[in-house]
């Protein structure tokens, strides 16, 4: 969890993804007058147990793209599609590999400019539909860079990418860290929650 959720959730044990938000939580729950011993650092369970499929890898280094809206300000949609077009000519020696939006409203805008400017500006230049994860994980593993807004910058990207690959545009993620997460939480999980039943703290 971060660490604002172990205030608002009702839930009697919080695991926490890193040490940061596991000292923040424990602050918290201790502000909230909430016992702290439930509490773990246990890292992300976001690539535990997945398949990467890395077979639309393509040979030549290549450049990943996935932008999304930002929905909270979508009057800044145009401005931040500038900067991610000059960050694009940046690196167009490179093949270009561009991953459908998410679907947010303003989609539309990033797809036109995505599917026919983009692909007529860039002559090594692929507009893919939404993949499943096994797929989008193996092409964001072997990338050059990754760019965009998408969350997979911060949460599964620093397991693949060192932090100058990854190139973030714009405020939808503005302030998240790069950290590159701690795997196994889930079996960690699994440990804890029978030693907490099996010495009957719950």
């Amino acid at each position: 969890v971060g660490s604002e959720m172990c205030i608002r959730d009702r839930s009697d044990i919080q695991f926490c993804n890193g040490s940061e938000a596991y000292h923040r939580c424990i602050a918290m729950l201790e502000l909230a007058g909430k016992r702290t011993d439930l509490c773990f650092e246990v890292g992300s369970t976001a690539l535990d147990d997945v398949e990467v499929d890395e077979s639309l890898c393509p040979e030549e280094p290549y450049v990943l793209v996935l932008y999304n809206p930002p929905t909270r300000r979508p009057d800044l949609l145009q401005e931040e599609l500038d900067e991610l077009e000059r960050k694009l000519e940046a690196v167009k020696e490179y093949r270009i590999i561009a991953i459908e939006p998410n679907g947010d409203p303003g989609s539309e805008v990033i797809e036109m400019r995505a599917k026919i400017k983009w692909r007529r500006k860039f002559p090594k230049y692929t507009y893919l539909p939404t993949l499943e994860r096994s797929k989008f994980l193996g092409l964001m593993k072997n990338c050059k860079y990754f760019i965009g807004n998408s969350s997979s910058l911060f949460k599964e990207a620093p397991a693949f990418l060192k932090e100058h690959q990854i190139i973030h545009i714009g405020v939808r993620n503005k302030g998240r860290r790069f950290l590159k997460p701690e795997l196994g939480a889930s079996k960690k999980i699994v440990r804890i929650i029978e030693r907490i039943f099996r010495e009957g703290k719950l």
